[in-house]
Formats: C-alpha cells, sequence, structure tokens
C-alpha cells in the first residue's frame, strides 16, 4: 500500500502539482485497507494455483484496483473513459501488485 500511494504521487505530481501529495495521502488508507481486505485470500490460493497463474492472479487485481482506486477516491467514475487514465493507474496497480507479489512469494510460508 505504501509503494502504490507513493507511486501515484510520483506519476500525479508533475500534473497536479501539490495536490498529488494530498491525493497520495488518501490513497495510502485506501490502499492498506484493499491490502489487508485481499491478503487472506490471497495467500490462500498460493498452495492451490501454480506459480505462473497466482502471479497473473496478482497482475489481474492490481490492474484492476488501480483503475477503480483513484476513480473511487477522486469521486468520478469518468475518468475511466480516458485510456490514458486507465493505462496509467492500471500500471500503477501492476507495479505495487509486483511488490507484493514479490513479497508473498518469498515471505509467506503455508
Amino acid at each position: 500500500s505504501m509503494m502504490g500511494s507513493l507511486f501515484s504521487t510520483l506519476v500525479c505530481l508533475p500534473f497536479y502539482g501539490t495536490s498529488a501529495i494530498v491525493l497520495g495521502i488518501f490513497s495510502f488508507p485506501v490502499a492498506l485497507i484493499w491490502c489487508l481486505l485481499s491478503a487472506y485470500p490471497l495467500i490462500n490460493l498460493k498452495p492451490k494455483l501454480s506459480k505462473n497463474n497466482y502471479f497473473l492472479v496478482f497482475l489481474g487485481l492490481g490492474f484492476t484496483l488501480g483503475v477503480i482506486t483513484p476513480s473511487a477516491i477522486i469521486g468520478s467514475f469518468a475518468m475511466l473513459l480516458s485510456i490514458e487514465n486507465v493505462l496509467v493507474y492500471g500500471s500503477l496497480g501492476i507495479a505495487t501488485s509486483l511488490s507484493a507479489w514479490f513479497y508473498v512469494y518469498r515471505n509467506v510460508h503455508l
């Protein structure tokens, strides 16, 4: 969640200025709640899926939450109509989910 809010702040900073810092401050608790809600089901999926499928689940969930979260924070789902916003925030979600996947894959043993 920390990586996600930091990535979103760094990417939005040139476009929005200090408003990006406020967005980062608001996005951290939202990302933390998403992480807490999805951690247990994702950890339980680890023994049931192969390494490649588990990786794809993390990427898909990261892209989806990366696109939905900024829209929910701002309160306007009209930003989903722009392909640039979808790609930027989706790639931020993928980058965040990659860091989470490496942590879970290496440090969580069931």
